[in-house]
Order: C-alpha cells, then sequence, then structure tokens
C-alpha cells in the first residue's frame, strides 16, 4: 500500500482504492474472519498512514502501526508504545508477537520479492521507479516490521515518493478463508479482486483510529508545506487536465509539481502520449497526409 493509496494485492492487480474520497481514510485492507487489518489514511487525498491488526488470531491485542506527521511512525500494543528508538525490539505471546525497528538493509523483505512488488507499480504507474524505489527501502535508517502470528508480517516505512508525507506498508501473509478487503482474496487471480467483499469504508465503531483528529490535523499540514499544493498544484492540473489517460495526467501533474517546470512537464507527456497512440493503432510507420 502506498501513496494516494494504490494497492498492489496479494494477487498482483494493481488498484486504487476512490481517490480524493475521505470517506474512505479507514478502511480493509484485510477482512477474515481470523485475520483483520486495517488501513488508515488522512486528509482529502487519502494518503496511506498506517494499519491496525487485530482479530482471533491475535487473541484479545491489538497492534497499531502508523505515520504520525513529521515525527515518523509510531506503535502501539494494546495501547501501550513500542519501539520508541532505533534499534529496539519487543515480544509478546510466547514469541508468536515480534516487533523490530532497525536499518532497511537488515530488515526489508528479500531484494527478489521487492522487485516483484514494485515492477508491478512501476508498469502501473508512469512516475514510478523500480530502481529508486528499491534503493529507497534498503537506505531507510527506520524500517519497522512486525512479525505476528499466522505467518503474518507486516513492514512500514515513511514514504520517499512525491506527494503528501505518506507511509508506504508491505503486508505479507497465507491465504485465508473468505479473505476480502482492499488486499484482495489471494486466490491466484488477480482479475477478480476488484469484486472482494470488504471493499467499503468502515463503519466507525470498527475503526482502530478514530477519534485521532490530531493526527489528520498534523497530515493536512504537511500536505500544504509539499511542493504538491496551493499554485503549484493548481498550474500542474491545468497544464495536464487535458490528457486524457488517467496514468499520463497524473505522471505529468507530478512532475509539474516537483520540478515546477509546467510547461515542460505538459510538453514531455504529449510527446509521450503521442507516441503511445502511434504504437497502439498497430501501424508503426510514420504517414504523411
Amino acid at each position: 500500500m502506498f501513496g494516494d493509496p494504490h494497492f498492489i494485492t496479494f494477487d498482483g492487480n494493481p488498484k486504487p482504492v476512490l481517490q480524493n474520497t475521505p470517506s474512505m481514510n479507514s478502511f480493509w485492507a484485510v477482512h477474515s474472519p481470523n485475520i483483520k487489518i486495517q488501513g488508515y489514511a488522512t486528509g482529502n487525498g487519502n494518503w496511506i498512514q498506517g494499519v491496525a491488526v487485530h482479530g482471533p488470531f491475535m487473541g484479545a491485542h491489538k497492534l497499531r502501526a502508523w505515520r504520525s506527521g513529521s515525527s515518523g511512525i509510531k506503535v502501539d500494543f494494546d495501547g501501550k508504545a513500542q519501539l520508541t528508538s532505533q534499534g529496539s525490539s519487543y515480544k509478546d505471546l510466547n514469541g508468536k508477537v515480534e516487533l523490530h525497528r532497525n536499518m532497511g538493509k537488515d530488515f526489508i523483505p528479500s531484494e527478489e520479492e521487492l522487485r516483484k512488488i514494485f515492477g508491478i507499480a512501476a508498469g502501473s504507474k508512469n512516475w514510478y521507479q523500480l530502481d529508486q524505489a528499491l534503493r529507497s527501502w534498503k537506505e531507510k535508517r527506520d524500517v519497522f516490521r512486525l512479525k505476528l502470528p499466522y505467518k503474518v508480517e507486516i513492514w512500514l516505512v515513511s514514504s520517499s515518493l512525491p506527494g503528501a508525507g505518506a507511509a508506504e506498508i508491505i503486508i505479507k501473509m497465507p491465504p485465508q478463508a473468505q479473505q476480502g478487503g482492499w488486499c484482495g482474496n489471494a486466490n491466484g487471480k488477480k482479475e477478480d479482486d476488484q469484486n472482494v467483499e470488504w471493499l467499503s469504508a468502515l463503519d466507525p465503531n470498527d475503526d482502530e483510529f478514530g477519534g485521532m483528529m490530531s493526527m489528520s490535523q498534523t497530515e493536512q499540514n504537511d500536505t500544504a508545506a509539499t511542493p504538491c499544493a496551493g499554485e503549484a498544484l493548481s498550474m500542474s492540473l491545468d497544464a495536464c487536465a487535458h490528457l486524457l489517460d488517467s496514468s499520463m495526467r497524473e505522471a505529468c501533474i507530478v512532475d509539474a509539481c516537483v520540478t515546477k517546470e509546467v510547461e515542460l512537464a505538459a510538453t514531455s507527456a504529449d510527446d509521450v502520449a503521442i507516441m503511445k497512440g502511434i504504437l497502439s493503432s498497430g501501424n508503426k510507420e510514420c504517414v504523411k497526409k
């Protein structure tokens, strides 16, 4: 899970939540009778911030991990703060719960796994660079690794991607019976991940982040401070609005916001769009009429 927000499902389907929909800031990333993982986002742009984990597989225990503005990522287990310093760890449930905070190179998934995940993201988003994302994870000084019962593992880092402040989250777990949520059903068929259950916003009574309004306000302040806000954002939206392809338009907006070269970003996007149109027509020759 990353960005505003985007998902690579367990079956490899790159699908986003409905964007610019604040009512979707609390949702089920994973929902099964045994394992429940809530996703948490903030702001009008639905920027991914964290997860809350509970369900029968955790007994009566609950775990939350989230990015808290400029304070970085916070973790609590049954409401008590954990991993408050780099290199710290915590164990519970006779070792079935292991929480770690350390350097990226020591705690991230294997490069093969990361390339598979990041490669799907790069293939679906023009602005997402596989090698840059991989290098960023390896060089992170703060990686949070959460090892839970039933071979559930979660990694969190503060994102280095363009846009508002957010977290990047990887969830690894075996498939579950009656599994739904935005991470899909893990049945090996990516085409049906759009049709699983538990895609609606959470009932407020199920929201483990409910009442944390200060977090939302902090995130709004972070968003306002990024290059992609205010006049820069407005100019970028106007310059790229003519692009019909949504991925091309999004890439153009990000380029324009980050570089502040609005005209150059729009022109480059136009060139790419023209080339894609020529190639998709099936005729790779230039024809003079």
